[in-house]
């Protein structure tokens, strides 16, 4: 009897080392989810002001004055009788002029009431009615008839990027202005003492 009173004691101290055991351990059983926390209260921000759209930053600066090789550039390059022509534009074409002497021919017939009619054959034929009479001429030529009778100018009429340009003496010495030049960034022509019709 004496050896189980002694023994007790020990198993009790067993068990209760056994069971305190058990309450330290972690749980055989554990819930996978977050702790549950308070969420964060974010403060609303106004939105930046939006300028204009497209509005410059600062003010455009003055444009520079224009020299005389750029001050035209939007005005008419044809002048008749002080009256700009619509379309009209004139070209340097060649290596022994050094101001334009070519003009477009179209606009500036239209212009001094002449009807432009063209053959598409090649060399492609021209025909004006109305300034000076009759005039004709082929693209690549420097002979033109004018009602009948064939003057030379010492270029020939040319087609470029699909218009057509004739020399600017074709006004004076084929059509019957008075004068036909270049000055100043235009090309004036003036029929007041001339004789187109």
């Amino acid at each position: 009897m004496k050896k189980f009173k002694i023994a007790l004691p020990g198993v009790l101290i067993a068990a209760l080392l056994l069971i305190s055991a058990c309450n330290s351990a972690p749980s055989a059983i554990t819930n996978n989810e977050p702790p549950i926390t308070e969420p964060e209260i974010i403060e609303p921000v106004s939105p930046p002001e939006i300028e204009e759209p497209n509005a410059p930053l600062e003010p455009l600066p003055e444009p520079p004055d224009a020299d005389w090789e750029t001050q035209f550039d939007e005005w008419p390059d044809v002048i008749i009788d002080g009256v700009g022509v619509p379309g009209s534009s004139h070209r340097l074409i060649g290596e022994d002029d050094i101001f334009p002497n070519y003009v477009s021919l179209v606009p500036v017939a239209i212009a001094l009431g002449a009807d432009v009619y063209t053959i598409d054959s090649y060399p492609a034929q021209v025909t004006l009615e109305g300034l000076n009479g009759r005039i004709g001429f082929a693209i690549g030529s420097e002979d033109f008839e004018v009602d009948g009778e064939t003057i030379t100018l010492n270029l020939p009429a040319l087609e470029v990027d699909g218009e057509i340009y004739v020399p600017i003496l074709f006004f004076r010495d084929g059509c019957g202005a008075d004068s036909a030049f270049f000055s100043g960034g235009e090309v004036h022509i003036s029929t007041a003492a001339g004789d187109m019709q």
